[in-house]
C-alpha cells in the first residue's frame, strides 16, 4: 500500500516536470516565432540554429497544439509560430481580426492551464 501511495507521487513528480518542460518549450518557440518574425519585418539575417534543438521543440509543440481545436491551432501558429500579422491572418482565414485575437488568447489560456502555467500569459521560471 505504501508502496504504491509513494509510486504514485514519483508519476506525479514526473509528469509535473515533464509538463514544466512543455510549457517552457512553448514559450521558447513562441519567443523565437516572435524574434524572426521582428527580424522579417526589419529586412535582417538570420543567424543559422543549431538544428537538433529546434528539431525537437518543434516535435514537442506539435504535440501540444495538438490538443486544441484546428481553427485555433492553425490561429495561434499562423501569428505566434510564423510571424503574421493579425490582419493577414484574418484575411487568410477569412476571419474578423477581433474573431483573430479572441481565438489566440483563448488557445494560449487553454494550453496554459492544461501544461501547468500560471494562466495569465506569463511563464513559470
Amino acid at each position: 500500500m505504501f508502496r504504491a501511495a509513494r509510486l504514485h507521487r514519483q508519476l506525479d513528480l514526473h509528469l509535473a516536470e515533464a509538463q514544466r518542460r512543455l510549457v517552457a518549450a512553448v514559450g521558447h518557440v513562441v519567443d523565437v516565432g516572435a524574434e524572426l518574425a521582428d527580424e522579417r519585418e526589419q529586412g535582417g539575417e538570420l543567424a543559422g540554429p543549431d538544428e537538433a534543438e529546434p528539431a525537437m521543440a518543434r516535435k514537442d509543440l506539435g504535440r501540444i497544439l495538438d490538443c486544441l481545436p484546428t481553427k485555433t491551432r492553425r490561429l495561434i501558429t499562423e501569428v505566434k509560430l510564423e510571424g503574421r500579422s493579425i490582419a493577414e491572418t484574418a484575411a487568410l482565414t477569412g476571419l474578423s481580426e477581433a474573431s483573430v485575437k479572441t481565438g489566440i488568447h483563448r488557445g494560449l489560456r487553454a494550453l496554459s492551464a492544461r501544461f501547468g502555467g500560471k494562466g495569465d500569459g506569463t511563464r513559470d521560471g
